[in-house]
């Protein structure tokens, strides 16, 4: 599992500063770059690759002599020998093209299921709060379009004093095609580019004014029809020359113009062995000019209503094949898709990236998982890559490895939002055993999980979920079937299930993966396929840790009577049994994050937390008694509430699980049906 462009800051390296005669080192028979495994020899003026044990000179103007235990004299001034990862700023040859500037393409869905739903007022909302941080970005450009049944284009020139909108029905109806390299044939605009393309330092006036009244100027609209295809096409020809980010929201099912759709989702084919089929695209439409995206170095985001079918399967490939998020917009979401659109504008981001993998020889990578274009058998091609994608590699054994020790090398190539080309390096030292135990006993639980839930949605993309689910359920019996061999031929017999300590919660995490709306196979529930496919991008693109929440839900006990102050909040077994109706519990499940309000809390409590007085799904009457008594203290329930404040904020900075959109929820009422699937109930009826 590899997250290319993480969070932390890594030492920058500058082979010019060196001398005229150093670039990037590299190796010259694998290309791999210098690291902090590399070995030296004759003195310091020859180094061999990890990689492929290749013996290499080093530039003069780079040379350094070495100790007694070969190390080089200066490595502690050596980033690069001294940090796995680190990041080389790329010469020319480095590049195809000078460095382009970032650009982000808001596409907007106007159309009444997009103002009814709130979608476009929290899309304004989210880009507006990130403005107030953007406004001194003096290289960043932004570029909208809108749309219902007919294209709407922005003058967002900087001399203007007020947005210009430009009809352009001619647009819906023109037939622009995919050839077979890939490349979209032109469009014609009824305007400048650079009128519709601006620097976002110069006209950020305009861009507030325009997200401020754009809800209010389709607030009245009666147009339900859409044309997504022609304005994605659109989208994607003016920014053919540049390449970006373009962030498309879908509201209504396309109806109008090429790349229109029919609804699938009818419900005839819920709960049967056959679903599978609705995750898979009606038509190669939308993957054309996803692949001439990819092409021109551009990325698409999508951000769908979910509360109606917009036929995302045959969507989706315009995400995932230009290294794209898929955001699934509900209103019981909206307060966390504000943030999650001003997170979307201000994390790390990579431009014009790709990734290349490069690995000891008795190593291969046979398969890919995530969004991403491959184009060669260790080359990915990332349009746009952020802080909050992973990918994951299926690498195997094509020979013995005859050494103690293997190598990976993780090196993508991109532009900076300061147009600047860089190459981030992450170099892996991978320990080589004999002993199967020894290797069982050191594996990482959570990567395994990870890796198997992407195998699970991979393969279920062209087999049943049940099928899927028994494919994932075969691998671990094969697991307890090795270690069980290893156990008998050391000896150790038990009459407890043997399984590796580093796995003990393997089977758990595979619950939670099954229980998943990518996988799900519970009769009494519909799964609708848009969500499905939704799921299916989160597990596909999210990091390990992003996915915990997913697969078993996070719960916390933010007030409880019983519990000492200094204990909250407490983390509780995420069971339906442990919620209690004297305590207020905080539950992240996916991408939601409910809020459980026990009946019998004091109605001080609710007071200091701000939330409402009463059971809000509550079914049940009762006959009136009198209120409980709160036995803690004002300064024990500032303090309680201090707790809960960060807990809060703890959750509205991890991608995907925290999407702080609280639903008010209590024990008596009809629990929401993903709460119901993340408890860790076998039988989920119970839950729900």
């Amino acid at each position: 599992l590899i997250k290319p462009l993480g969070e932390e800051p890594l030492p920058v390296v500058d082979f010019a500063t060196i001398g005229p005669d150093v670039t990037v080192i590299r190796c010259r028979k694998c290309r791999g770059y210098i690291n902090p495994y590399v070995h030296w020899s004759d003195g310091g003026r020859r180094w061999m690759c990890p990689l492929c044990r290749m013996m290499n000179d080093c530039p003069a103007g780079y040379y350094c002599p070495t100790d007694n235990h070969g190390l080089r004299t200066d490595v502690t001034n050596r980033p690069e020998l001294c940090h796995a990862s680190c990041e080389f700023i790329a010469p020319t040859e480095y590049m195809v093209r000078p460095p382009q500037r970032p650009i982000f393409t808001f596409l907007l869905d106007v159309s009444y299921n997009a103002i009814q739903s709130g979608m476009l007022k929290a899309q304004c909302e989210g880009i507006l709060s990130a403005l107030d941080q953007l406004r001194k970005d003096d290289s960043l450009y932004i570029s909208v379009i809108a749309f219902d049944s007919t294209i709407y284009l922005f003058n967002l020139r900087p001399t203007l004093s007020a947005p210009r909108m430009i009809v352009a029905p001619d647009l819906v109806y023109d037939v622009v095609a995919v050839n077979e390299s890939s490349v979209l044939d032109p469009v014609e605009f009824p305007a400048l580019p650079e009128d519709l393309i601006v620097p976002l330092k110069d006209s950020i006036g305009l861009v507030e004014q325009l997200m401020t009244k754009l809800p209010e100027m389709f607030a009245k609209t009666t147009i339900v029809d859409s044309c997504f295809g022609p304005a994605l096409t659109a989208a994607i020809s003016l920014m053919t020359p540049t390449g970006g980010k373009i962030v498309a929201s879908v509201a209504t099912i396309p109806t109008v113009g090429e790349g229109r759709l029919t609804s699938r989702a009818d419900g005839k084919l819920a709960n049967q062995p056959k679903e599978y089929t609705l995750c898979a695209p009606a038509s190669e439409w939308y993957k054309h000019r996803s692949l001439a995206a990819s092409q021109a170095q551009i990325s698409i985001d999508l951000v769908v209503n979910g509360d109606s079918s917009v036929e995302l399967a045959t969507i989706a490939p315009v995400s995932r094949y230009t290294s794209g998020h898929i955001y699934r917009f509900t209103q019981a979401t909206t307060m966390g898709f504000t943030r999650q659109m001003e997170r979307l504008l201000l994390r790390d981001t990579a431009f014009e990236a790709v990734i290349r993998i490069r690995s000891s020889s008795s190593i291969t990578a046979p398969n890919f998982f995530g969004h991403c274009y491959v184009r060669g058998p260790d080359l990915l091609a990332l349009p746009v890559c952020d802080s909050d994608t992973a990918y994951a590699v299926h690498l195997q054994l094509s020979s013995p490895i005859q050494n103690n020790a293997a190598y990976l090398q993780f090196a993508l190539l991109y532009t900076t939002r300061t147009r600047e080309r860089r190459i981030r390096v992450h170099t892996v030292y991978l320990p080589v055993s004999s002993n199967p135990g020894k290797v069982m006993n050191n594996t990482d639980c959570l990567a395994v999980a990870g890796m198997m839930s992407k195998m699970g949605v991979d393969y279920a993309v062209n087999n049943p979920f049940s099928v899927a689910q028994q494919k994932l359920t075969d691998k671990l019996v094969a697991i307890l079937k090795n270690f069980k061999k290893v156990s008998v031929s050391m000896q150790k017999f038990t009459n407890q299930l043997m399984m590796p300590d580093t796995l003990r919660n393997l089977p758990f995490f595979l619950t939670g993966i099954f229980r998943s709306p990518a996988l799900r196979t519970i009769s009494n529930i519909d799964t609708p396929p848009d969500e499905r496919v939704a799921n299916m991008s989160i597990i596909m693109t999210s990091p390990v840790e992003s996915m915990l929440a997913h697969w078993c839900n996070w719960m916390y006990a933010v007030y409880a009577p019983k519990e000492p102050v200094d204990k909250l909040p407490l983390t509780v077994f995420g069971s339906f049994d442990q919620l209690r109706n004297d305590s207020i519990f905080v539950i992240e499940a996916g991408s939601y994050v409910y809020v459980f309000l026990g009946k019998n809390v004091p109605p001080k409590v609710f007071d200091i937390f701000g939330l409402p007085q009463r059971d809000l799904n509550t079914s049940v009457t009762s006959p009136a008694v009198e209120p409980p008594v709160c036995n803690m203290s004002d300064e024990e329930l500032a303090e309680v509430k201090r707790r809960y404040d960060l807990l809060v904020a703890s959750s509205q900075g991890i991608a995907y699980a925290g999407q702080w959109a609280p639903q008010i929820i209590g024990k008596h009422g009809q629990t929401p049906r993903s709460l119901g699937c993340a408890f860790v109930e076998d039988d989920c009826k119970e839950a729900l």
